[in-house]
């Protein structure tokens, strides 16, 4: 699966956990949300090349093609009014970064607080080999290289 398929490898990504899953039809609504942004989004009224999408029903991602033109403070404050938006009306938290993601049993996807985390990877739940969501990730490129990725190859590894 490649994300963002639309923009080029080297566009910058942001990238919002739930802390919940959504169901298909919030998927649906924060979709159509997210690509009206994203089809609107401007920085000093240039139009910003942009993509939306919703990843595994947990992932909240935008990219820009910074090369098109570049994304500023007050252009990517816009995206994150749409965040806080989102969280409100779907009853979900986006902006927690310390909420951490990595799949679970049956290749769910899981989130915990980063206090639980710690807690499963004391008790062995969570190990050096669990897949965890890097979203420290900065490019289309790296978000579909090296977003899932092994916890001892990700900054997670510092918790074990």
């Amino acid at each position: 699966m490649r994300i963002l398929a639309s923009l080029p490898d080297h566009s910058r990504v942001w990238v919002y956990t739930s802390n919940r899953a959504f169901t298909a039809a919030e998927v649906e609504q924060i979709t159509e949300m997210g690509n009206e942004f994203a089809g609107q989004w401007q920085v000093h009224g240039k139009d910003l090349k942009a993509a939306f999408e919703v990843v595994y029903n947990r992932f909240l991602v935008f990219g820009v093609d910074e090369q098109v033109t570049g994304a500023s403070g007050c252009s990517i404050d816009s995206s994150v009014r749409l965040m806080k938006t989102i969280e409100q009306e779907f009853n979900a938290v986006l902006l927690d970064k310390l909420n951490l993601a990595f799949h679970g049993s049956k290749n769910t996807v899981e989130v915990l607080p980063m206090f639980d985390f710690q807690k499963e990877i004391d008790n062995g739940g969570i190990h050096s080999e669990t897949i965890v969501f890097n979203n420290l990730v900065e490019t289309v490129g790296e978000l579909n290289n090296s977003w899932e990725i092994p916890l001892n190859k990700s900054w997670h590894n510092q918790l074990l």
